[in-house]
Parts: structure tokens; C-alpha cells; sequence
């Protein structure tokens, strides 16, 4: 974190930057006339109201560190009152093509103390900063509420809950829960040890308490009952304080009663372990903490993540050290982990007790996460006849080809075209998060178009896709190196505008194609799937599945 109070601060763009951007943005979703108006009306307001609203922006830059982010943070994560679980929370799967522990507790042990190593590098701020093309730093402000983070629920608003430090973990097992603690007598305990008291829970045979199975389907449903049964049920007594050892521990784990496993010949099962990942069963995950790691019976392993915190690419980070860190570890010929135990402290079980008011309010909630959950079409694409490979080497962007790509197979499905999010981070800027890349454009839809012409030849098809990606590339640049058009409408449309009262016009909404990933690379360490060359891939007869978010 070295370079932090060096990082540049996010500055302002003009009104008519934001508004050209803007019109750009939905010029290929309107007939000629709406967008005639709209063109009208976007003048009326740059010469007008607009240049107010963007003193103001300016005047708040100026004190801020970031004019846009606490904006961000409040208005489009923590107001929301609706489930985080599937709508805000996202997950991650294991790295499918290696399988090194069929032994759950011992796969939990291993990662968490890689995750707990990183977590100490964090603490010491000895973690190198990210750095793009190896050069330009990117902010890690979001790096410090990886751990111990809680998020709170309140009746208007969310609150984030960091705590300076912690020396346990809560785990979930069987509808129970425990306090384990990773550090004991003043250093952290071995993979070996946290083994053994990762064990001791599986061979526990007590009952939950009334309950205390559905617990956490609170963090899956609405956040106002939440919010109240918290203030009501939570307060004090045993219940308070089983709920803090959970708020305050440095993250969740969940050992998970099924296996989990990846088939090439039955897409399926890919399919449920990223179901089980991204929301469970709606009542085994505590959606408010900062991540939960989850812990398969036969060891495969993922995690889910609140989002308000930070965005995905800090947890990629801390998943591909964590991984590559287990890789170094090892485990004996049996599948366990190696070294002797020393000190193995027992884990604490929970002790809870609802009142019957709470414990319906607890399976309300269930009810709404099983309607959400049931409601969730998810399948992760196989794809396996190329890779980023191909793309570079006949110099087209990997991003840039799978944006074209999915306008494409959209059009082809939907036969239009629809406003488009792809996120984009603003971290060559201090405390920046995300920006939106509008990957819809004038140009993409003419691609599309061609595509499905018989009467457009292969050459003109060819030249368009270079066009298009270098449109593509310039503007996606544009929102690494320079402004937030956004984010600066965001906080406008709160004003009494006609440009944002008039029905018919497509203002700053995330849209109906969504893509989460323009390219980053995490940098200090490997990912365990690039210690394998492509060469050696498609000599073992190996493939990578491709996961794409819509």
C-alpha cells in the first residue's frame, strides 16, 4: 500500500463530456425521433441545470477523496432493502481441473491458513500493491475491510462493521455453530492443528438448538425484519453474544454435508456447484460477513461474498494466494495435512434462544430466500474448443471479442439490442471502485447486424470486428485512465430534471446484458491454472471452463 497517498484523486468531467457519453450510450436503443428529443433535451440541460449540479460535484471533490465512492457505497449497496443474497452478493468455485484433498476439514485447513497468512501480510501492509502493466499502482484502500467485516442491517439503511482484529473463525456445521480459534497462545495454529479442530466438529453429535439451523436465512431475506429482529432478539444475553463471535470473527466457514464436483460429460453438476456457492440452500450462508468460505464434504471448495465492502477483484486476489499457497502446502499421500499437531483447542458451540416471535420471523425470511433461490436460472458455459490464446494471437482483445460476441448471441436471441453493464474499475484513482463500460454502441450493433446479412461479405464482416474492438478498446481505456460520466449522472437524477422525468428515455440503469470482468491481473501471485503452460492443457488433454455473468 506504499503508493496510496500518491494514487491520483478522481476529478470531475465536464457536463458535456457526461452528456456526449451519455448519448453515445443510448443512441442505438432509440428510434430517430426519441432520439432526437433526447438530443434536445440533453442540450437544455447542459446549458442549464446541469452546470450547477456539476459545481457542486467539483466543490465536493475538493474535500473529498473521492468525490463519488461513499455515494456508491450508501445509495447503491447499504439502502438497498431487498435480499443481498443472488442481487448483490457474489461467489467463486474452485479451481475445477485439480482436486488435491478429498478430505474436508483437511482442504478447509489448508486455505484457511493461507487466508489467515494473507490476512498477516495485509496487517503489516508487506502485501505489494497491484500494478498495472507492471507499472501504474492501483488503490488497495478496499484491501482493509477484507477480514473481520460485518455488515449490519438497519430499518433505512445498512451499515459496514469492521473489526481491528481477530483470533477466531465461526464455522457451520449440521445447523450448528462454533467459535474456532486460528491463533492460540500467541501465534497462529498449523494446518495440522486447525485440522484437528475442524474435526472435533464433525464428530460432535449435538443437536442445534431450536432455530439455530435457519439462522442465517436472516441475512438471505428482507433487510428491514432483519434489522428489527436484530434490535429486538439480539441485544443481549447468550444471543448477543453468540451473534458477535460470528460479526467479529475473521471470516465464516462452512462445512457443507454435500460433495461438489465438476463433469465435463454432465454439465449439471457444475451447475449446482455454483448454485451452492452463490446461495445455498438460503439458510447455510451468512451473507452479511465479509466472505464465507465454504468447504464441500469431499473437499472441493468456494466462497460467497457480501459486495458492499469491495468489488470482485480484491476477493480474486486473496483466492488465487490462498490456492497457490495451498499448492506449496500439500497434503500426505492419505489427503490430510502435513506437520504434527501441538495445541488443538476445542471449538465453542454457540448457545442461542428464540423467543417463538423470533423463530418465525427467522423462517419468514427462509421463505423469501426459497423464492429467490428457486427463482435463479444459473448455467456456467463449457467452453473448450480456444481460449484467450487464440485471440491474442490474431491480435484481437479477449474482452473486446467476448463483447462482441455476446451483443451477437444477444440480437440472435432477443432479435434487439438492450443498454449493457460491464464494470470497469477506477483504481489508478484513490479510493475508486467501479466505473460502467457501455460495450452497446453504434458500431456493435452494426456488427451484429452484418453477422446475421447474407448479403454482407467475409471481408467487410473481418473489418468491421477490428473496427469495432478498437472502438471497443479506446473507450473501455477511457474509464481505466480518466472519468466517471456514471457515476456523475447518479447522483443528479435526484433532482428534479426533465431529462430524467421524460418515461421513454433510457437513463443510468444497469441494463439487461450484464458482464462482470473487463481484465485485471492480480499480480503477486500465480493462479494455480497458470502454473500449467497452455501447452501442457492440451497435452494432459485439459480444459478450462469458461464462466460468463448475465
Amino acid at each position: 500500500m506504499s503508493y496510496q497517498f500518491s494514487l491520483p484523486k478522481l476529478f470531475v468531467p465536464s457536463v458535456k463530456e457526461t452528456v456526449n457519453k451519455y448519448l453515445r450510450s443510448v443512441k442505438p436503443l432509440m428510434e430517430d425521433e426519441k432520439y432526437q428529443r433526447m438530443e434536445k433535451l440533453s442540450k437544455e440541460f447542459q446549458e442549464g441545470s446541469g452546470k450547477k449540479f456539476n459545481r457542486y460535484l467539483v466543490l465536493k471533490s475538493w474535500w473529498a477523496t473521492n468525490y463519488v465512492s461513499d455515494w456508491w457505497e450508501d445509495y447503491v449497496y447499504l439502502s438497498g432493502r431487498s435480499p443481498i443474497m443472488v442481487n448483490s452478493n457474489f461467489y467463486a468455485i474452485d479451481a475445477v481441473l485439480l482436486h488435491p484433498s478429498k478430505v474436508q476439514v483437511a482442504r478447509a485447513a489448508n486455505i484457511i491458513h493461507a487466508m489467515l497468512q494473507y490476512r498477516r501480510d495485509l496487517d503489516k501492509e508487506s502485501l505489494m500493491p497491484l500494478m498495472l502493466n507492471k507499472t501504474v499502482p492501483l488503490c488497495s484502500a478496499q484491501y482493509e475491510r477484507q477480514f473481520q467485516t460485518t455488515r449490519i442491517p438497519g430499518i433505512e439503511k445498512d451499515t459496514i462493521v469492521h473489526y481491528k482484529d481477530s483470533k477466531h473463525i465461526a464455522v457451520y456445521h449440521k445447523g450448528r455453530y462454533f467459535k474456532v480459534y486460528i491463533h492460540f497462545r500467541g501465534r497462529l495454529l498449523k494446518p495440522c492443528e486447525i485440522e484437528v479442530s475442524l474435526q472435533k466438529i464433525l464428530d460432535d453429535d449435538v443437536e442445534p438448538a431450536v432455530g439455530e439451523e435457519h439462522l442465517a436465512a436472516l441475512t438471505a431475506g428482507d433487510r428491514v425484519p432483519w434489522a428489527k429482529a436484530r434490535q429486538e432478539y439480539f441485544s443481549k444475553g447468550k444471543n448477543k453474544a453468540s451473534l458477535d463471535a460470528i460479526e467479529k470473527a475473521a471470516f465464516v466457514l462452512a462445512l457443507d454435508e454435500e460433495p461438489q464436483d465438476f463433469d465435463e460429460n454432465d454439465p449439471s453438476k457444475l451447475d449446482r456447484f455454483a448454485r451452492s456457492m452463490l446461495h445455498g440452500k438460503g439458510h447455510d450462508r451468512w451473507f452479511d460477513k465479509s466472505f464465507t468460505l465454504v468447504v464441500a464434504s469431499n473437499g472441493r471448495i468456494g466462497f460467497n461474498a457480501e459486495h458492499s465492502w469491495a468489488d470482485a477483484p480484491i476477493m480474486a486476489h486473496l483466492w488465487e494466494f490462498s490456492l497457490s499457497e495451498e499448492f506449496q502446502m500439500g497434503y500426505t499421500d492419505d489427503g490430510h495435512t502435513r506437520g504434527t499437531a501441538e495445541i488443538c483447542p476445542n471449538p465453542i458451540k454457540l448457545e442461542w434462544e428464540f423467543p417463538k416471535p423470533c423463530l418465525q420471523v427467522i423462517e419468514n425470511s427462509l421463505e423469501v430466500a426459497k423464492q429467490l433461490l428457486n427463482d435463479v436460472d444459473l448455467h456456467l458455459l463449457y467452453h473448450n474448443q480456444y481460449g484467450k490464446g487464440f485471440m491474442k494471437s490474431v491480435k484481437i482483445s479477449p474482452d473486446a471479442y467476448i463483447q462482441l460476441a455476446l451483443q451477437l448471441a444477444y440480437y440472435r436471441t432477443a432479435k434487439k439490442f438492450d443498454l449493457t453493464y460491464e464494470s470497469s474499475m477506477t483504481r489508478l484513482f484513490r479510493e475508486g471502485r467501479t466505473e460502467t463500460v457501455r460495450s452497446c454502441t453504434v458500431e456493435s450493433c452494426q456488427f451484429a447486424k452484418a453477422m446475421d446479412d447474407p448479403t454482407v461479405t467475409v471481408s467487410i464482416k473481418k473489418t468491421d470486428i477490428f473496427f469495432d474492438i478498437e472502438v471497443g478498446n479506446s473507450e473501455g481505456m477511457c474509464f481505466y485512465t480518466t472519468m466517471a460520466e456514471e457515476f456523475t449522472i447518479e447522483p443528479i437524477q435526484v433532482e428534479d430534471c426533465n431529462i430524467f422525468e421524460n418515461q421513454t428515455v433510457i437513463v443510468s440503469d444497469n441494463g439487461s446484458l450484464q458482464i462482470i470482468g473487463a481484465p485485471s491481473d492480480n499480480g503477486a501471485k500465480p493462479s494455480v491454472t497458470s502454473m500449467f503452460s497452455e501447452k501442457k492443457f492440451k497435452k494432459e488433454g485439459l480444459r478450462v471452463p469458461l464462466h460468463l455473468s448475465r
